[in-house]
């Protein structure tokens, strides 16, 4: 078929207008091109081909039009079925660090496993997502919890409910057991810093706090630690409630 502009379209030493990029017939033709140069026979023969080679033959104008070569694919060849993961590394550099992007790609990941609702994502492992292509984003937070939070900040995350997302070095960054903390005190109504001491080691377990007990043996280490400004009395977490009958940490 004939192209709607001047010179071959495989011939990107003939210049050619901007206007005549914006033609998605032209884009196609020139993709088809780069398809059999290339000899790219499927959808994920395209993980073979960088996005600095398109640019270097010619393509330049046709991926300033899009956010990355994975997208100007899903446009121009709208038959396909796009997998992200076979053709990810294909994203230019920082195109996962727009937020609206890594929405995109979870949004999707949850259409595929039936994800309705946040605590549907304890189900899913870091490693699942890992192998479906979503390590450049989650490279950028401590843990998929973080990310979840991040992404859909219109959900209330419960700890409780999503700790099994929640990495294994997550605890070892400090804002985020001032976090949880900040959400336990919400959670028990601690209006000073004597309630704390009403608070017992099973109520804390339930939270979703044995891995900071755990890692720092009870919740008198781990307020010292949180709020080290603070003066705390290691004899008040040693008593026992006349009140209770639950076990106090101590």
């Amino acid at each position: 078929s004939q192209i709607d502009g001047p010179g071959d379209i495989g011939d990107t030493k003939t210049p050619k207008s901007a206007q005549f990029w914006l033609s998605q017939h032209n884009q196609r033709m020139f993709m088809d091109s780069i398809k059999e140069k290339y000899n790219i026979k499927q959808p994920s023969d395209w993980k073979r081909i960088t996005y600095r080679q398109i640019e270097k033959d010619g393509g330049r104008n046709i991926l300033r039009q899009y956010s990355s070569l994975f997208s100007a694919l899903v446009a121009i060849y709208p038959e396909h079925t796009w997998n992200i993961k076979e053709i990810r590394s294909q994203a230019p550099k920082n195109y996962w660090k727009d937020l609206a992007r890594q929405r995109e790609f979870f949004d999707e990941f949850a259409r595929r496993h039936n994800i309705l609702q946040p605590s549907d994502w304890t189900t899913v492992t870091y490693r699942k997502l890992l192998s479906e292509g979503a390590r450049p984003i989650l490279q950028q937070y401590s843990s998929l919890f973080t990310a979840l939070e991040n992404i859909y900040p219109e959900y209330h995350w419960d700890i409780n409910t999503a700790r099994s997302i929640v990495s294994q070095n997550y605890w070892n960054d400090m804002d985020n057991v001032k976090k949880f903390i900040e959400r336990c005190k919400e959670t028990f109504h601690i209006k000073q810093d004597d309630d704390w001491v009403r608070v017992s080691y099973r109520q804390f377990q339930q939270a979703g706090g044995s891995a900071l007990i755990k890692k720092f043996h009870s919740l008198y280490n781990i307020l010292k630690i949180v709020y080290p400004d603070k003066k705390w009395n290691k004899k008040h977490f040693q008593s026992r409630s006349k009140r209770s009958a639950q076990r106090w940490m101590f």
